[in-house]
């Protein structure tokens, strides 16, 4: 992993928990390069004022960590879900297999009414 990779998904995403993200992009490298990929399918399908924010998160079944792309929306909660259903079947199921498991996108909102 390039450390301007690494600068350049810190200028586009949040990244929580960083010093654990950092890390788990390192170990996962091939990751940094899908992850930018995404953030212009995210664009197109979420609009620009949507936010990536990256978070390691441990399934309580596993202990295996996965890396999670959480969009932070202000859309309406059925605006967002299709957006994601969009994401998803436009550009995420044809790369899920690249990620191994290791990176999964969800959505959270931010100041709207469900």
């Amino acid at each position: 992993m390039q450390g301007g990779d690494i600068f350049h998904l810190a200028q586009i995403v949040t990244i929580e928990n960083k010093n654990e993200v950092l890390k788990y992009l390192k170990a996962n490298s091939d990751l940094v390069r899908l992850l930018t990929q995404s953030f212009l399918v995210i664009t197109k399908e979420f609009g620009s004022g949507d936010h990536p924010v990256l978070e390691i998160v441990t399934d309580p079944n596993s202990s295996t960590p996965e890396l999670i792309c959480r969009i932070e929306t202000a859309l309406p909660f059925d605006t967002a879900i299709s957006a994601l259903e969009r994401f998803d079947d436009n550009w995420w199921l044809d790369y899920a297999a690249t990620a191994r498991g290791r990176l999964n996108f969800d959505i959270s909102f931010n100041d709207v009414d469900l």
